[in-house]
């Protein structure tokens, strides 16, 4: 069968990978530049990196440990908490255990599909510039406020997506000259305004100099303060930041933030994937069986095997 998978995250590409191992045609769509949705680093001009979505993943199942490949590092990272389980990451990048994945698969990136349509046997993707049909089973696995858009048809898909809930985040980056002289490299924060700080050149792989720095504000302060511009939430945040770190502007060699309107899962809609009344459109991703990295994964691989294990 003609598979299409909208969004190269991880529930895509597991979801994508599982389906042509089982002798499926499959074609991914990304609206981005880049696959890995959430799980992303920004590259700067100067070769600064920061891992500014998920910070690290966990590995509880088989399954991940297999798709992982051997492909990432631990974190070990020194802070105020207490550590349960080994925090892993792709190294030189968070995502870099991704890449391998990505290039068995045929993935038309800077492709945002805007609309779908089923005929009797088919459907039919539209993009801004193109039309794509002839896929019996088409899979979504963008943030679900997205895949409610494009299955807004579905009364099953609106049904289950009604009761998820996501929060925004606003990321700040910072790099400094010379090391912050601070006991720790992650620091959950007690403030109502920021929730999480990281060196994020403490990972393996990164480079010590210069300092770089990764910091989450709160999903409420971030929802109360969405629509700001970069500039009004670094001049909104940045004292505080910097004050933490004992650092001045002056000691700032970059700095920038990144809005991520949908970056984690406050409630799932628990299970690992929806579909919608005809059986051949689903919808996957972290929002379907949980709220880390893992889940995601689980949601497309259980996905694909779902769809392999259909008689038609």
């Amino acid at each position: 069968m003609r598979m299409a998978v909208i969004g190269a995250g991880i529930a895509g590409l597991s979801c994508a990978q599982e389906l042509r191992r089982g002798g499926h045609e499959v074609i991914v769509f990304e609206k981005s530049r880049g696959i890995g949705g959430r799980i992303a680093t920004r590259r700067t001009p100067e070769d600064l990196r920061f891992d500014h979505g998920a910070q690290f993943f966990t590995v509880q199942t088989k399954a991940f440990r297999q798709f992982l490949a051997g492909d990432v590092n631990k974190w070990q990272a020194v802070g105020n908490f207490d550590q349960t389980r080994d925090w892993f990451i792709g190294s030189p990048d968070i995502k870099s255990f991704l890449r391998p994945v990505a290039k068995t698969l045929d993935i038309r990136l800077n492709t945002q599909i805007t609309s779908l349509e089923r005929s009797e046997e088919f459907w039919t993707l539209q993009s801004d510039s193109e039309s794509f049909e002839g896929f019996d089973r088409v899979i979504i696995t963008a943030p679900a406020p997205q895949t409610a858009v494009l299955a807004a048809f579905s009364g099953q898909f609106q049904s289950a997506i009604a009761s998820v809930e996501m929060d925004p985040c606003w990321t700040m980056m910072l790099a400094f000259s010379d090391p912050v002289e601070r006991d720790f490299d992650v620091k959950k924060s007690a403030s109502e305004h920021v929730d999480w700080m990281a060196r994020n050149s403490s990972k393996w792989g990164r480079r010590e100099r210069p300092d770089c720095w990764v910091v989450h504000a709160t999903a409420d302060w971030s929802r109360h303060n969405l629509e700001l511009s970069r500039d009004a939430v670094l001049k909104a945040l940045l004292p505080e930041v910097l004050l933490e770190l004992g650092q001045t502007e002056d000691d700032l060699i970059y700095f920038s933030a990144h809005r991520w309107r949908y970056a984690n899962v406050a409630k799932p809609v628990g299970q690992a994937f929806i579909m919608d009344e005809t059986g051949t459109l689903f919808g996957a991703g972290d929002w379907c069986a949980g709220t880390c990295v893992e889940h995601a994964f689980t949601s497309g691989f259980e996905l694909a095997h779902h769809i392999r294990d259909q008689k038609t």
